[in-house]
């Protein structure tokens, strides 16, 4: 007899197989980071972007689509240690950006 022919001892596997697909899923369903979300608001997909995390560390990276029409600030450099805790402005060059649309 092979091991998967008789139905009983396909319900482990099955079921076995559910859960990982289930634990996947609800992985991606944690809520977004406010931070890294205020970090976009009011720029547009591919900007510049750039926030404190709750570590005090500066993540930096741009702006892209994380569900809907909610831009969120995605790092695509590495984590910067701010050592002395203080928060960290955007640079020169993204305020002017800022303030002339």
């Amino acid at each position: 007899m092979r091991l998967f022919d008789n139905p009983v001892r396909r319900l482990p596997l099955a079921v076995s197989l559910l859960l990982l697909v289930a634990n996947g899923a609800a992985a991606h369903s944690v809520p977004l980071n406010k931070e890294a979300l205020a970090a976009c608001v009011d720029k547009q997909r591919s900007a510049a972007c750039r926030y404190q995390g709750h570590h005090e560390d500066l993540y930096i990276g741009t702006c892209q689509y994380a569900s809907d029409e909610k831009l969120i600030c995605v790092r695509n450099k590495p984590i910067q240690s701010t050592a002395s805790g203080q928060a960290v402005s955007e640079p020169a060059s993204e305020q002017h950006k800022a303030h002339s649309r």
